[in-house]
């Protein structure tokens, strides 16, 4: 596995609709003959499936290595993701049930290097339950350590075909905004045709 290469700065996400589960690692780390090493090693998101490689996007900034690795799950094929299968011993993946997705996952293995990692998981459809550590908007965060990796767990069940209320709220806030705007182009217009009317009457 990928996930937890040492000394460095790893964000995990799964943005998470009804048509489709994207998985996407950013990582940071120092530019080491190891780092690369594993870095490029093909890295595969399916259990027992070596047909299909991550998406790879690697840059070099000075002393640093940054790579992004993506894939897009369509719902029912996600209990076969690697990132599953391969870190936890306890599982229950949800996909295909008509009302909610649901993930339960606990009981680590040994399957990183370094535990350092923030779990992000980003919806439009709204939470039923979490047990996330932080919540920002449609944003759930879940911070693994070293420290906690043996009671870690990630808990979250999403209704199927719904907006959160986060969501319908920044929608409707960009139609206020472009209402104001259209509002305050018009009274402009107005003063200015008001006044050209006035100058003209002169």
């Amino acid at each position: 596995m990928l996930l937890g290469l040492a000394g460095c700065k790893q964000e995990y996400y799964l943005f998470i609709n009804d048509s489709s589960i994207k998985e996407e690692f950013r990582i940071g780390v120092e530019n080491t003959d190891e780092n690369m090493k594993r870095i490029n090693a093909n890295q595969y998101p399916l259990h027992a499936n070596n047909d299909v490689m991550y998406e790879k996007k690697i840059e070099k900034k000075g002393n640093i290595i940054s790579a992004i690795y993506k894939y897009t799950y369509k719902p029912y094929d996600f209990v076969n993701a690697n990132t599953i299968n391969q870190c936890f011993t306890k599982k229950k993946v949800i996909m295909d049930d008509e009302k909610y997705y649901e993930i339960n996952l606990s009981d680590m293995t040994d399957c990183m290097y370094d535990y350092n990692l923030n779990i992000n998981i980003i919806t439009k459809n709204k939470v039923v339950s979490n047990n996330a550590d932080k919540v920002k908007g449609n944003k759930y965060t879940w911070y693994l350590t070293n420290e906690n990796k043996n009671d870690f767990s990630i808990k979250i069940k999403i209704a199927k075909g719904t907006a959160s209320k986060s969501f319908i709220l920044s929608k409707y806030s960009i139609y206020i905004i472009l209402g104001a705007g259209i509002v305050i182009v018009l009274l402009a217009v107005y003063m200015v045709m008001k006044k050209i009317k006035g100058s003209n009457e002169i």
